[in-house]
């Protein structure tokens, strides 16, 4: 069974009314035109009597007088069937939901007064809406706020680009004098007057959180720039020690002042291969902290490609034989006619980095090969190629990240991880770039851009 407060049921209770209401003015309608008609014909004639026209005239009024009095009580008790059609007053279904939503509503009026307050702004200032309606929005600022928007509501047309629209996040003032960070949203109403509709949130607990972080940033900065003074403050203890080691280790080693025998040549080679390990790391570690820090300076010049290939070909050379590793340089030719601008302590590093992990990470017989060529018109790039192990694809990302090893730590190949992270590092400083090709189990591919020097002509002919 229907129930009697629908809308439905009341509609159609409605229609039934005022079908009822036309059956009605019809039948009153029609009395009268019988009888209005009665009465022509009496008139006309003039055979009856007084009295009988005086009837007729008398049911004829009787019945226009009801149909008159009674039409407008019907009409009025009796809504049209269309109102099930028409729009309820949307006011009453949105006060609900804008006085119990979670942000904080204010309407503004023109002159910034306070119009209207929900539930939660109430709750964010501790006023009730009866306190702060007609009150000025300065109400709830602070001191500097309030400046600053008295400052807006007379240059307003100058400041609404600013606020209209965007959130902004500015001091709340609460009824107690305390302030708290609050984000407002200021949007314009479609009124004549300019009123304004605000949108608070109490941002306090994002401000606490954003200032927790700042704190920890802080704190890991200071750490750090401990951390690098100590380790810049022993570096000369660091040092020292492990030259000295390894300087007489080498001293025995060649058998002065007293021949040693094999049993204490290995030992005393372990020593040394062990001493060189420690100062590379220790060098390493140094040269990442200085990096970090911003410590580290370049002081450029002109080198000629030829004798600093050479020179660290040289350097590496014995390190290649002991891994069975052999070395072709085929950057002879392009070496002779171009130089690079670079510093040449730093360059020398970057060699020696790409040129150590080409030999650790290739296979006993394998090959490099050092070539150079023209990247563009001030841009000559030097390539290392390798047949080693290659590079999985799901580790080549990783390949410039600092102390990772790519899951070879627990190898038998030396190294801190650290080389390639600083090798980029110094390029960048140096103003080139770095990239690789790898294709796993075929070997890798690794180059250098660097700047060519500015009086070199590529073009020019050996002098006569």
């Amino acid at each position: 069974m229907a129930d009697k407060n629908s809308p439905n049921h009341s509609a159609r209770y409605r229609y039934v009314k005022r079908e009822h209401l036309y059956i009605y003015l019809i039948v009153l309608i029609l009395v009268c035109v019988a009888t209005y008609s009665d009465f022509i014909k009496i008139f006309v004639s003039y055979n009856s009597s007084i009295i009988l026209w005086s009837h007729e005239l008398s049911v004829f009024g009787l019945g226009l007088m009801s149909a008159i009095v009674v039409a407008p009580f019907l009409f009025k008790a009796t809504p049209d069937v269309k109102s099930k059609d028409q729009p309820v007053n949307i006011n009453n279904y949105l006060w609900p939901i804008v006085n119990n939503t979670a942000e904080g509503i204010i309407i503004i009026g023109s002159h910034g007064q306070i119009e209207m307050f929900n539930l939660a702004a109430e709750k964010f200032f501790g006023y009730t809406r009866d306190e702060v309606i007609g009150q000025n929005l300065t109400l709830l600022l602070s001191e500097e706020e309030r400046s600053q928007y008295e400052q807006y509501l007379e240059q307003s047309e100058l400041y609404e680009d600013c606020i209209i629209d965007k959130p902004n996040d500015f001091q709340g003032r609460r009824k107690d004098g305390t302030l708290f960070p609050i984000s407002l949203n200021v949007a314009r109403l479609k009124t004549d007057d300019k009123r304004f509709v605000g949108f608070l949130r109490d941002v306090t607990d994002r401000k606490t959180r954003e200032q927790e972080l700042v704190n920890a940033k802080v704190h890991a900065e200071t750490a750090n720039i401990a951390k690098t003074t100590f380790l810049s403050s022993i570096n000369h203890e660091f040092r020292t020690p492990l030259n000295a080691i390894i300087g007489f280790s080498s001293l025995l080693e060649s058998g002065h002042p007293v021949p040693v025998d094999p049993k204490q040549e290995e030992y005393l080679s372990l020593i040394s291969s062990s001493a060189h390990r420690l100062l590379n790391l220790v060098c390493d570690i140094l040269e990442m902290s200085e990096i970090e820090t911003g410590l580290i300076h370049v002081h450029p010049q002109d080198i000629d490609i030829k004798s600093s290939v050479d020179k660290a070909l040289l350097a590496v050379k014995e390190r290649a034989a002991q891994a069975n590793v052999s070395i072709s340089n085929n950057c002879l030719i392009i070496a002779h006619e171009v130089q690079i601008y670079a510093d040449p302590d730093k360059w020398h590093r970057i060699l020696i980095n790409v040129l150590s992990n080409a030999i650790k990470y290739n296979r006993s017989g394998g090959t490099i090969d050092v070539g150079c060529t023209m990247a563009s018109d001030d841009m000559i790039r030097i390539s290392i190629t390798d047949t080693g192990h290659g590079i999985p694809i799901d580790k080549q990302h990783q390949i410039f990240e600092p102390f990772n090893r790519m899951g070879r730590e627990a190898g038998t190949i030396e190294g801190t991880g650290v080389g390639l992270s600083i090798t980029k590092v110094l390029v960048e400083l140096l103003n080139g770039r770095i990239d690789f090709i790898s294709t796993e189990n075929e070997g890798s591919t690794f180059w250098i851009e660097l700047p060519v020097a500015k009086k070199t002509n590529k073009h020019q002919g050996p002098p006569s």
